[in-house]
């Protein structure tokens, strides 16, 4: 937790959040622009909350249940079941979840008329 000066005089800011996350100054520059980018990109709002839930690890992946004390019946992806449900492995690792995003950009691209190069 972002906690500004020191002792029993410690209190929490917004900006103290913001600085610890890297964002609006601090020694993490490179999150700081990632950050800006994000809040100034032009999607709805849930999808800028749910990339940077993803960019902090704070996704309700099985992995961080089970670090914050919540029972899970099994830690392993719920779509692949090879390893850990993470945010990483959800989004960039898994070749179930890979299809499901390759569907998603499709048809986007369709939608708006996007070309892709990869």
């Amino acid at each position: 937790m972002g906690v500004e000066g020191r002792g029993k005089e410690s209190v929490y800011t917004v900006k103290s959040g913001y600085l610890r996350l890297g964002v609006g100054g601090g020694s993490e520059g490179e999150n700081d622009t990632v950050f800006k980018k994000l809040w100034k990109s032009k999607v709805v709002p849930s999808a800028q909350v749910t990339a940077w839930r993803m960019l902090v690890n704070k996704l309700t992946t099985k992995a961080n249940l089970e670090k914050r004390g919540i029972r899970v019946e099994s830690s392993m992806c719920s779509l692949c079941g090879m390893v850990e449900e993470t945010s990483t492995h959800m989004f960039f690792e898994c070749i179930f979840a890979w299809v499901l995003w390759s569907q998603c950009y499709g048809w986007a691209c369709k939608m708006y008329s996007i070309t892709i190069h990869c």
